[in-house]
Parts: C-alpha cells; structure tokens; sequence
C-alpha cells in the first residue's frame, strides 16, 4: 500500500471504530422507531438500568474493553497477514530479474557467442 505500518494501524481503528459507531446510531434509532411495536410498549427507554446498577455498569465496561481488546487483536493479526502477503509478493519479483529482462539477456548471451565464434573463426583462416 506504500503507508507506513503505524499509518495503517491507525486507520484502521479509526474505520473500525466509526463503523461501530454507525452500526450503534443505527441500533438505537431502530430502537427508537420500534416503540410502537406490541413487544416493546413495556420498555422505558429513558430508564437506563446501567444507571442504577454499579454492577452492571462496571461489567458494561469490561465488556467494551474486552470488545476493544479482541478488535485490536484481529486488527494486528490482519495487519501481519497483509504484511507477509506483500513480502511473497515482494519477494516474487525481486529474486533475480524477471522473465522479460531473462530472455533480453538470454538473447544477448547467445548473440556474443555467436560474435564470439566468428572471431575465433576468423582468426582460424587467417
């Protein structure tokens, strides 16, 4: 891609992060427009249970660590696998020069030896 890999890294948490945001905004206006439905007239939205609970709010919290954490860590290992790709890739065109430049000097190996065979054979009816 021609970025450097903390470039990359920060893009892409920062596209993963927005994403889930949006997928969240999404949720919670789907939320909001599903107020109408026989199954959700019973939920008061305004009462966040989080709020009242210091239980649940710290295990909300872990949870987002912990979601952050595995993001991270699938991240880093895409990243690597991205990483090692470009260096087959890499690696592939740069061992030795490639099949047009092999055949250039292929071409240009045969005629100096035919050049070469000449010579010696001129020199020979001299």
């Amino acid at each position: 891609m021609g970025m450097k890999e903390g470039r990359i890294d920060v893009l892409s948490r920062q596209i993963l992060l927005d994403v889930g945001n949006q997928i969240q905004n999404y949720r919670k206006t789907e939320l909001r427009l599903d107020g109408g439905c026989h199954l959700t007239d019973q939920v008061d939205l305004l009462r966040d249970p989080a709020k009242t609970d210091p239980q649940l709010r710290k295990r909300l919290r872990q949870n987002k660590k912990a979601a952050e954490s595995k993001i991270h860590q699938i991240e880093k290992t895409f990243e690597q696998k991205q990483f090692e790709l470009e260096l087959r890739d890499d690696d592939i065109f740069d061992n030795g020069v490639d099949e047009s430049q092999a055949e250039v000097t292929s071409d240009k190996n045969e005629s100096d030896s035919n050049t070469d065979e000449k010579r010696t054979k001129g020199d020979k009816q001299t």
